[in-house]
């Protein structure tokens, strides 16, 4: 099985970065190309190493995991020392692709500036994944992530990307917000057509597609629960 260490013309090691995407739900959605990335890695920087432990035992991986997040202070300092003793980390998020509505872009911002390769090692993401079952025009689309959890910038958040932005909308949402989103929503557009993923590739994953008000109905009446992706057919 081939490595996947680039070497440098004076057979030196480079120094690299693998940006690995992980399972958002279902550990079968790990690549080979992931597995093998992450047994190389001298160093995972890991956004919640207690997560990544269990991932590393289901697939046999042992590489030391360093937890980091976006805020920590001292972190180009840190960094600085770490890669002056490694030429292979990688770092994961808790679930799916990291940089996407997740820490880690200090870290890559940090190796492009100071010439250590970045390599994405692409896979599971919430968004692609609804995107690609929404049935909604994709020639265009514009990823919001997680709007404001101030109820006001929310609403302002959201009435302005509708007006504005004629395209199909993702965003990523709290169960502790959604009524809110779509009460929101549906006070800017009644007749707003979306579709909700609930806990994607899990056990319990729910897809449902309908008019804003439909979908209003259905969360009132159960127990609102999970990760939810939300897009919003606003062409």
């Amino acid at each position: 099985m081939s490595s996947n260490l680039p070497e440098t013309k004076n057979n030196t090691l480079e120094k690299i970065l693998f940006v690995v995407a992980t399972p958002i739900g279902n550990l079968q959605d790990i690549t080979i190309r992931a597995v093998n990335t992450l047994k190389e890695a001298q160093i995972v920087f890991a956004e919640n190493p207690e997560t990544t432990r269990k991932l590393f035992s289901a697939c046999g991986i042992s590489s030391r995991l360093i937890k980091y997040n976006d805020h920590q202070p001292g972190l180009e300092t840190r960094l600085a020392g770490i890669f002056s003793e490694i030429n292979i980390a990688a770092l994961v998020s808790e679930a799916g692709t990291p940089c996407i509505s997740d820490p880690g872009y200090k870290i890559v911002n940090y190796c492009h500036e100071n010439e250590i390769k970045v390599i994405p090692c692409p896979g599971p993401s919430a968004a692609a994944a609804l995107l690609s079952v929404c049935g909604f025009p994709l020639h265009n689309y514009r990823f919001c992530g997680f709007l404001s959890n101030k109820k006001i910038k929310r609403e302002n958040q959201l009435t302005a990307l509708m007006a504005t932005e004629k395209t199909t909308l993702v965003f990523y949402e709290s169960p502790y917000r959604l009524r809110h989103f779509l009460e929101i929503l549906a006070k800017i557009k009644e007749n707003a057509r979306l579709a909700v993923g609930r806990e994607i590739s899990k056990k319990f994953e729910e897809i449902i597609r309908g008019d804003v008000n439909k979908i209003r109905k259905i969360f009132e009446n159960k127990e609102v629960k999970g990760e939810f992706t939300l897009i919003i057919d606003n062409n």
